[in-house]
C-alpha cells in the first residue's frame, strides 16, 4: 500500500502535497526496531525510560533506555547460552501486574503476584527480540481463577510450542505457594528473569541465589533446582533477522474461548511504530503547529499508560512506540485504574503528560 493510501480511522496521516518522511518505509529490509534501536540507544543510555508507579501514584521503580537494553543483552545471551534456545524457539513471557494493596493483608498462599510488580516484562520481551527467540506474552495467572488461568497457559504453550517460561519473582513465588494445589504446564522450564542483570565488560552479571519460584520442577512438583550458572552472554543477535521475520506471537485473552494466536512480525511493528508517531504528529500539529519529525528524532516528551504489558495495545502502543521514539513512560497497573480511575487523570497532571490511550471504556 502506498503511503499517500494509507488514512487510520479516516484520519489521513500526511495533507495533500507533503512530502513523505524517509522513514516511511514500512517494509523495507532495513528499516525495523532493532537496527534502529542499536543506532539511537546509546545516545539516550543515562536517559529516564520508565517510571513505575505504586497505586498511590508513586514512584516505585525507574529504568533508564541503558539498563532496559543492557539487561535485555543478559536475558539474550541466557537464552542463547545456558538455557539452550535458538533462534526461532518460543519463550513464554509471564510476568506479574503491579495492583493496590488489599485489605486487611492477605496471607503470603493467597497473595496476588501482582503485589509486587517491577517492569521485568520489557526486559524479557527485548531480549528474546535481541536473540532472535520468539517471546510469547501471556497473562499473569490470577489467584481468584487459577485453573482456568492454568489451563489457558497450557492452552498457549501446546499451540506455540514453547519450551521455557520467563517469569519474575512474583509469579514464581504463585506458583510455589497456592499453585502447589495445581498442575502447571509439562515440558515448560521456567526462569527468573531477576536472576540476569546487565551486560557489562565482565559478561553477564548473574544472580547466584534460589528464590521460592525455583522449588517448582517442570511437572509443577517440588524440585530444587541447581543454582544457575552465569549464561554467557553471547554474540549480539539478530544480524541475519529481516523486516519480514517473526518478531513475537501474541495471543488473544482466551475470555470469550481458547486463546488465538497471531504472528507479529519485525515489520508489523515498525509499521505500528510509525503510524502511531504519525497521528501523533498529525494530532499535535491541530493544537501547537509541531512539525511532522520522524520517529528517530527522539523528541523528550512523556506519556502514561496503565494498559496491560502483555496486551496487544499495551504492548505495541503503550512501549514499544515510546521506546523507539525516545520518550519517557510513566506506568501503574490496570488493576490500580480500575480500583481508583481517578489516578490517570492525577498522574497525567503531575508529571504534564502530552497522550494517553486506552479502549473506550476507560473514557466512559
Amino acid at each position: 500500500m502506498a503511503a499517500e493510501d494509507v488514512a487510520v480511522a479516516g484520519l489521513d496521516l500526511f495533507d495533500d502535497g507533503v512530502e513523505k518522511p524517509a522513514w516511511w518505509q514500512t517494509m523495507s529490509d532495513e528499516a525495523f526496531a532493532i537496527p534502529h534501536l542499536h543506532a539511537v540507544l546509546p545516545g539516550r543510555r543515562k536517559e529516564q525510560a520508565i517510571a513505575w508507579l505504586n497505586s498511590k501514584g508513586r514512584e516505585e521503580t525507574t529504568l533508564t533506555f541503558g539498563a532496559i537494553w543492557a539487561r535485555a543483552e543478559g536475558i539474550a545471551g541466557a537464552l542463547g547460552g545456558a538455557w539452550g534456545l535458538r533462534p526461532g524457539d518460543r519463550a513464554m513471557a509471564c510476568c506479574a501486574r503491579q495492583g493496590p494493596r488489599a485489605r486487611p493483608r492477605p496471607s503470603a498462599s493467597a497473595r496476588s503476584p501482582s503485589r509486587r510488580a517491577r517492569p521485568r516484562f520489557f526486559v524479557a520481551f527485548w531480549g528474546c527480540l535481541r536473540s532472535g527467540v520468539l517471546c510469547v506474552p501471556v497473562y499473569p495467572p490470577d489467584p481468584s481463577k487459577m485453573q482456568k488461568a492454568v489451563d489457558k497457559m497450557d492452552v498457549v504453550r501446546a499451540a506455540c510450542g514453547a519450551r521455557v517460561c520467563l517469569h519474575d519473582t512474583a509469579v514464581g513465588l504463585l506458583r510455589s505457594t497456592k499453585g502447589l494445589l495445581y498442575t502447571w504446564p509439562r515440558d515448560l522450564t521456567w526462569h527468573k528473569t531477576e536472576l540476569v542483570g546487565e551486560v557489562g565488560d565482565g559478561g553477564v552479571v548473574c544472580g547466584n541465589f534460589l528464590a521460592c519460584g525455583d522449588l517448582l520442577g517442570a511437572d509443577g512438583g517440588l524440585a530444587f533446582a541447581p543454582l544457575y550458572d552465569a549464561p554467557a552472554a553471547g554474540p549480539p543477535v539478530l544480524d541475519g533477522a529481516t523486516a519480514s521475520d517473526v518478531a513475537f506471537l501474541q495471543f488473544t485473552s482466551g475470555s470469550t474461548g481458547d486463546p488465538k494466536g497471531v504472528m507479529i512480525t519485525h515489520a508489523n511493528v515498525w509499521h505500528n511504530v510509525n503510524v502511531n508517531h504519525a497521528i501523533e504528529q498529525r494530532c499535535l500539529s491541530r493544537f501547537e503547529g509541531a512539525v511532522k519529525t520522524s520517529v528517530q528524532s527522539g523528541e523528550k516528551r512523556c506519556a502514561v499508560s496503565w494498559l496491560p504489558q502483555f496486551h496487544d495495545m499495551g504492548l505495541i502502543v503503550g512501549h514499544c512506540f515510546p521506546f523507539c521514539q525516545g520518550r519517557r513512560m510513566i506506568y501503574f497497573s490496570p488493576l490500580a485504574f480500575i480500583s481508583k480511575p481517578l489516578l490517570w487523570l492525577e498522574v497525567c497532571s503531575k508529571y504534564k503528560a502530552e497522550w494517553i490511550c486506552a479502549p473506550d471504556f476507560a473514557y466512559g
